[in-house]
C-alpha cells in the first residue's frame, strides 16, 4: 500500500512525510519482546532507510544514521531463530 511513497523518497516532502509517520511506531518495534514485530520493524527500517528528516540538520543526520546502523547491527545480532 505505501510502496509507491517509497518509490518517491527522493523527494524531500515524502522524505520528510514518512520520517513523521514511522518514527513513533519504529524504534519501539525494533526493539519489542515478540520477534515478530521485530521482523515487521525490521521490514520498515529496511523499505525506507536511510528514514530521515530532510529539513532537520546534520547533526540530526549523523545521529539517526548511528542509530538505524545499530538497530540493525543489533538485529543481526538477534537470538531468537524466527
Amino acid at each position: 500500500v505505501l510502496e509507491p511513497f517509497h518509490c518517491q523518497k527522493k523527494s524531500r516532502d515524502v522524505d520528510q512525510m514518512l520520517y513523521k509517520m514511522y518514527t513513533p511506531i519504529l524504534w519501539r518495534s525494533l526493539s519489542a519482546a515478540n520477534p515478530f514485530v521485530r521482523i515487521h520493524g525490521s521490514s520498515i527500517l529496511a523499505t525506507t532507510f536511510p528514514l530521515r528528516d530532510p529539513r532537520a540538520g546534520k547533526l540530526h543526520l549523523k545521529d539517526i544514521y548511528n542509530k538505524s546502523v545499530m538497530a540493525l547491527m543489533n538485529l543481526m545480532n538477534d537470538d531468537d531463530p524466527k
